[in-house]
């Protein structure tokens, strides 16, 4: 279906973008997708257009909704949290007493709804204790869990003492349960070890899950939430630029603590990333080790059962970026025009379908320096030497209008076709964009960061200026308060209410 969509936006683009799309031909030692001859291409980029003017008008008078959704980010203040239409912004966990420029918090939203789970740091220059705290929406009510880490006295710490609290604290990876009953993270509580432990929401209890002398990193809870993947690493080299972790193995833990099993052993310095699942017990892993080979770090795209721990490679690398699309197993991998990273393909963006393992297919020659997969538009993104393409599952691609200044992906609104583009300004176009209509000019000045709310009717951002929300049909930006924060995220009602 995404197919024909792309088909029916390309007829209404002008002349001077390229399309791609022909059926693939049958797998061969170097398949390409075909792709129309055309000039060498050119940037697509939108001059500018006349800015909607900002008016000092407030957002709508309301209190913190009772139904949400809720748009929540932290400041030296505390946690906020705001309406989808940029009314009712509360400070619902209050830090002015204590507030500082070097707090600092990590968090995550339960996909059960109405809960934050947070990992709270009162100075992480001085490293003091990383705390687990859920923060209930839109009551406001904290529950602590637990606190992830020791003081660290006063004696300078050891390197190793320092991986420690970092993988408890600001390398902490939250990660919840597909039915938000269970909450995976990393602790010392109960030795010297930051350990996987998993904290049950109904129970209001927590279970220690390994033990040992390396640290826990990266959980990911499988679809039918009865284990969790996770890395075990000697050192985070918390601190160091440019450097990965020092993996010993890859491990699944059973949630009851019936069974911790050694997926496989490895000595990797850089990152085990579980891409996402085919089935309840089929992963998509991918190794990411950019200090081995740095214009093309990724490696070894390959699935695994991870009950009898087959496995089967995809794509040996090396390449640079990948992207994945659990629902509909296709994958997006990229191979830079660097000699040493074309071992395997050409350069170019390429398309894979995980389930078939057929060889991958190139979708484009350009290369991509950001490459992401968006669910509420069901399409991959690409930014380009050339501008930003989207590309649907099937590999079928069209060139987006991008605004100068813009960088980086497009922001894709819910059940819409709008874009925000981010940058030196903010802009708002579609997938129809072209250059006879082109993205408009909502806003003058760097945007820090831009999210749509889950309707796609508002966008909210942070700028130079303070928090804003635009909201359809004119997208006239309304300014709620004169500060910035940062990490914002959406939480949803409770899935029973």
């Amino acid at each position: 279906m995404r197919g024909v969509f792309l088909s029916a936006v390309l007829l209404a683009l002008v002349a001077g973008c390229r399309i791609g799309g022909d059926q693939a031909p049958t797998p061969s030692q170097t398949p390409t997708r075909q792709v129309p001859p055309s000039p060498a291409p050119t940037r697509t980029v939108a001059p500018t257009i006349e800015l909607v003017a900002e008016t000092p008008a407030a957002p709508p008078a309301a209190p913190l909704s009772e139904e949400g959704p809720w748009l929540t980010f932290h400041s030296p203040e505390g946690i906020w949290a705001v309406n989808s239409d940029g009314s009712g912004l509360t400070l619902v966990l209050d830090r002015t007493a204590r507030g500082s420029d070097n707090a600092a918090y990590r968090y995550a939203p339960s996909p059960a709804g109405g809960l934050l789970a947070l990992v709270e740091i009162d100075d992480r220059i001085a490293m003091t204790p990383p705390w687990l705290r859920l923060l209930s929406l839109p009551d406001g009510q904290l529950t602590t869990v637990a606190q992830l880490h020791p003081e660290m006295g006063d004696q300078e710490p050891a390197e190793e003492l320092v991986d420690r609290w970092a993988a408890a604290g600001l390398w902490n990876e939250l990660a919840w349960s597909p039915d938000g009953q269970w909450l995976a993270f990393n602790a010392v509580i109960d030795g010297d070890s930051g350990d996987l432990y998993a904290y049950s929401v109904e129970r209001q209890e927590l279970s220690r899950l390994t033990e040992g002398t390396t640290q826990a990193v990266l959980p990911v809870w499988s679809p039918d939430g009865s284990r969790i993947i996770h890395g075990a690493v000697e050192r985070l080299y918390f601190g160091y630029s440019g450097a990965g972790y020092d993996y010993t193995g890859v491990w699944s833990a059973q949630v009851d603590g019936s069974e911790l099993d050694l997926l496989y052993s490895t000595s990797v310095n850089g990152f085990e990333q579980a891409l996402g699942w085919l089935s309840d017990t089929s992963l998509l892993l991918v190794t990411n080790a950019p200090n081995e080979l740095l214009p093309c770090g990724y490696r070894d795209l390959r699935t695994m059962d991870v009950v009898i721990h087959t496995v089967r490679t995809l794509a040996p690398g090396p390449f640079s970026l990948v992207a994945f699309d659990p629902q509909s197993g296709a994958a997006l991998l990229v191979v830079p025009d660097e000699p040493a990273c074309q071992q395997a393909q050409s350069p170019g963006i390429y398309w894979l379908d995980v389930r078939s393992g057929n060889p991958p297919l190139q979708v484009v020659e350009d290369q991509a320096y950001e490459l992401g997969w968006s669910e509420a538009a069901g399409l991959f993104f690409a930014s380009t030497p050339f501008g930003a393409l989207a590309v649907d599952t099937a590999g079928q691609f069209i060139d987006l209008v991008v605004p100068e200044g813009a960088f980086g992906l497009p922001q894709f609104a819910p059940g819409s076709r709008r874009l925000a583009w981010t940058g030196d300004e903010l802009w708002i176009g579609t997938l129809q964009d072209n250059l006879d209509q082109q993205p408009l000019l909502i806003h003058r000045g760097y945007i820090w960061d831009a999210s749509w709310s889950p309707d796609g009717q508002h966008l909210l951002f942070m700028a130079e200026q303070g928090f804003f929300v635009a909201s359809e049909p004119d997208f006239t930006p309304v300014q709620i308060i004169g500060l910035t924060g940062s990490q914002p995220v959406w939480v949803m009602p409770p899935a029973n209410e």
